[in-house]
C-alpha cells in the first residue's frame, strides 16, 4: 500500500520538493501567531460556524472548498490547509517559470507566503483555505496551458480550473491572468518561439478565459434558478455580465489608483514614504531598467511584433489586476486580498534578474526581495498584534455588557434585547485620532489597516452575535427596521450611548442597549 506514491515522490524533481517544503515552513513561521490564537475580525464574529454558502455573491464553489476543513472557524486546521495550498501554488509557479536556483525558489515561496494579500486573507481564516485552493487552481490553469502544451485536453482542463477558481472567489481570475501575462513577458524576452506560435498561444488563452467565465456565469445562474436565490447587490455583484462602455474610463482610473496604492502605500501624503513604499518602488524601478536592458541585449527591439506584444503586456497588467471594476463597478473596493495576482510581478522580477542579470545585480535583487519578504512578514504580525488587542478589548466590553444585562434581569422582566445604533464611524475615527502608545492603528501598518478596529461590538448584528456565542446570552432579537424605529423615540434619544450611564433601558418587554445615535 502506498508504494507507488513513494516511488512517485522519489521521482519528483528536487526543485519542486524544495519549493513545497520551504514555502510551507515559511508560511507557517510568518503566520504562526494567527494560526495558534483566536484573533477574530469583523466577519469572524459572524462565522464561528458557517457553511460559506455564498451563492448570492457568485461563489458557488466556496462551500465545497471550505468544507474540506469543516465549517467551523478552526485557526490551526484552516491555517495548515492554507499553507499546503500556498506551497503547491509555489511548486506550480516554479514549474511555469522553470526556476532551478534554490535561492530564487525559496524567495518565490516567501513572496507568496508574506504578501499583504495572503496576510489579509488570513484575517478571514474561516474561509482562507478555500481561497488558497482557488489560488492553486488559478496557477494550475496557467501551468496546463503553457505555450508548449497544445493538446485540447490541456485547454479543457485549464478552462475547468479557471471556472472553479472563479466559483470559489472571483478575484483569483486576476491571479491567473497576471500569471499568464508574466509568462508571455518571459517567453518574449527568451525569444524561444516563432511569431505564429505566440499568436496561437495568445488565441488559446483568450479561448480559455472567455470559455471559463461563460461556464462560471452559466453555472451560477443555473444554481440560483434551481435554488430560487437572487444575486446580492453587494459591491455590484448583481450587475456581473453587464458592461457599460461609458464607465470604462472611470474604471481604468480607479484601477490605476488601486494598483499604485497597493505598491506605494495607502496614506502617502499623510505619512510620507514608508519602508514598504521605498522597497517596492526600488524593486520596480530595477525591473523596468533591467527589462529594457534585456530587450536591447536580446535584440527584442528589432522585432516590432515583439515590442508591440511586450507593450500590450505591460498595459494589460492594471486592467487584469482589477478586472471586476470593468464588469461590476468602478467603485468596487479592491482590498489587498483581492490583489494577490500582483505578487507574481515580484516573482517575475526575480526570474528576469536570475536569467539575464549580472552576478552583482542578481545578488542585490535577491537581498531586496528578502527585505520585502521580511517587511511584509513584519506587517502581518503587527496586524495580528492589533487583532489581538481588538479581541482583548472586545472581550472585556462584551463581558461588561453581559454583566449589565444580568443586573437588569434582577430588576426587570424582558424577553427581547435590542442593540440600537451604529458606531462604526466612531470606532474608525478612534483608529485615526488615537495617540495611545502603541497606537490603535500604526502608520507602519498602512496596507493592512482597513479592517482593523478598536472593538468588534460596533453595531447590533456583531454585538448580539458576539455575546450570544461567547457568553451564552440568548434572547429574542429585533430586525433592522424595528431597531432603527427605537432611535426615533424620545425616551431612547434621551438615553446615553454605551458605555455611558443610562445606556440601558427596558421599554415594555424589550431591553434597549444604545450603542450610538446613528442608524444602521
Amino acid at each position: 500500500m502506498g508504494s507507488e506514491l513513494i516511488e512517485a515522490y522519489k521521482k519528483t524533481r528536487t526543485e519542486y520538493k524544495t519549493a513545497f517544503y520551504y514555502t510551507f515552513i515559511i508560511s507557517l513561521l510568518i503566520h504562526f501567531y494567527k494560526f495558534t490564537n483566536t484573533l477574530p475580525n469583523r466577519d469572524s464574529v459572524l462565522n464561528f460556524y458557517s457553511d460559506q454558502n455564498m451563492l448570492r455573491s457568485g461563489r458557488w464553489a466556496l462551500s465545497p472548498a471550505c468544507g474540506i476543513s469543516s465549517y467551523y472557524d478552526l485557526p490551526w486546521v484552516n491555517g495548515i490547509i492554507s499553507c499546503l495550498f500556498i506551497a503547491l501554488t509555489a511548486v506550480i509557479i516554479i514549474k511555469i517559470f522553470r526556476i532551478t536556483n534554490p535561492v530564487l525558489i525559496v524567495l518565490t515561496g516567501g513572496l507568496l507566503a508574506a504578501s499583504p494579500a495572503t496576510s489579509e486573507t488570513f484575517f478571514y481564516l474561516f474561509t482562507a483555505d478555500g481561497y488558497m485552493i482557488a489560488m492553486f487552481l488559478a496557477a494550475l490553469a496557467v501551468c496546463l496551458t503553457t505555450i508548449e502544451k497544445k493538446k485540447k485536453r490541456y485547454t479543457i482542463a485549464g478552462i475547468l480550473c479557471v471556472c472553479v477558481s472563479c466559483g470559489i472567489y472571483q478575484a483569483y481570475v486576476s491571479f491567473s491572468l497576471l500569471l499568464t501575462i508574466c509568462c508571455l513577458i518571459d517567453y518574449l524576452l527568451c525569444n524561444g518561439y516563432q511569431k505564429q506560435e505566440y499568436y496561437r498561444w495568445i488565441l488559446r488563452q483568450v479561448v480559455v478565459y472567455v470559455a471559463a467565465l461563460i461556464c462560471y456565469y452559466l453555472i451560477w445562474k443555473a444554481c440560483m434558478f434551481f435554488t430560487g436565490t437572487a444575486a446580492t447587490s453587494y459591491m455590484g455583484i448583481s450587475s456581473v455580465g453587464k458592461i457599460d462602455l461609458r464607465l470604462m474610463a472611470d474604471s481604468l482610473k480607479s484601477a490605476v489608483r488601486t494598483v499604485l496604492l497597493y505598491f506605494v502605500q495607502w496614506n502617502f501624503f499623510k505619512s510620507g514614504i514608508t519602508l514598504y513604499a521605498f522597497l517596492d518602488t526600488l524593486l520596480f524601478l530595477a525591473l523596468g531598467v533591467e527589462t529594457i536592458c534585456v530587450c536591447i541585449k536580446t535584440g527584442l527591439f528589432k522585432r516590432k511584433w515583439s515590442v508591440i506584444l511586450l507593450a500590450l503586456c505591460v498595459l494589460a497588467i492594471i486592467p487584469a489586476a482589477c478586472m471586476w471594476k470593468f464588469t461590476v463597478s468602478e467603485n468596487m473596493d479592491y482590498r489587498p486580498m483581492m490583489l494577490q495576482g500582483l505578487t507574481v510581478l515580484f516573482i517575475l522580477t526575480g526570474v528576469i534578474f536570475e536569467k539575464w542579470g549580472r552576478s552583482i545585480s542578481r545578488n542585490a535583487i535577491g537581498i531586496l526581495l528578502a527585505l520585502i519578504i521580511f517587511n511584509n512578514a513584519l506587517m502581518a504580525n503587527i496586524s495580528y498584534f492589533y487583532l489581538n488587542l481588538c479581541n482583548e478589548r472586545t472581550y472585556a466590553e462584551g463581558l461588561e455588557m453581559t454583566m449589565e444585562i444580568h443586573d437588569m434581569e434582577d430588576e426587570y422582566s424582558f424577553n427581547t434585547i435590542a442593540f440600537v445604533g451604529n458606531r462604526l464611524e466612531e470606532v474608525m475615527q478612534q483608529n485615526i485620532k488615537s495617540n495611545s502608545n502603541p497606537p490603535i492603528i500604526s502608520d507602519r501598518n498602512h496596507i493592512l489597516n482597513g479592517l482593523l478596529t478598536t472593538t468588534l461590538l460596533y453595531d447590533p448584528e456583531h454585538t448580539m452575535k458576539y455575546i450570544k456565542e461567547i457568553f451564552g446570552v440568548h434572547y429574542k432579537t429585533l430586525n433592522k427596521e424595528s431597531r432603527n424605529a427605537y432611535l426615533e423615540m424620545e425616551e431612547v434619544k434621551e438615553m446615553g450611548c454605551w458605555p455611558e450611564a443610562g445606556s440601558l433601558k427596558v421599554i415594555e418587554d424589550t431591553l434597549i442597549i444604545k450603542l450610538s445615535d446613528e442608524k444602521e
